[in-house]
């Protein structure tokens, strides 16, 4: 039994490219990538993407997000010093939040994970879910 996480259409680009390099800290006790690391990873890879618009997960399209749900598809391992690439796409946009599928690739093309994340907006003052904004909605809503 495994989950299975497709990737989104080859005609559907990722909205976000960028590099990271595998590290020390990444590593677990069998010299690979730790599982624990890769969620921090999709983290960091949702928030480049987040800075590389304007926006952090406190002020997204006048709004803050919050993640409510992750799922990891593991395709491979990692190695310290391999240099991986993070592709991000937002997918299933709402009025309450989307989905972000971060693809992390090394450079030989071997594919090491697929997350995918639910963030939802969220009112940290009121402490309860909240509704996009218009912005939000022109942008990414039919």
């Amino acid at each position: 039994m495994r989950v299975k996480l497709p990737l989104p259409p080859s005609d559907m680009p990722p909205l976000h490219q960028s590099n990271y390099t595998l590290g020390v800290a990444d590593m677990n006790y069998g010299n690979h990538l730790g599982n624990d690391r890769v969620l921090t990873l999709a983290h960091e890879a949702r928030l480049r993407y987040l800075r590389e618009l304007g926006y952090d997960e406190l002020n997204f399209y006048d709004s803050a997000l919050i993640m409510t749900d992750a799922m990891v598809q593991y395709k491979g391992q990692g190695f310290m010093g391999d240099a991986i690439t993070f592709k991000v796409w937002l997918l299933e946009p709402t009025a309450i939040g989307f989905f972000v599928l971060i693809h992390k690739l090394d450079q030989p093309k071997e594919e090491i994970a697929r997350i995918k994340t639910a963030m939802l907006f969220f009112d940290y003052e009121k402490m309860k879910r909240a509704k996009a904004s218009l912005a939000f909605k022109e942008k990414f809503l039919p």
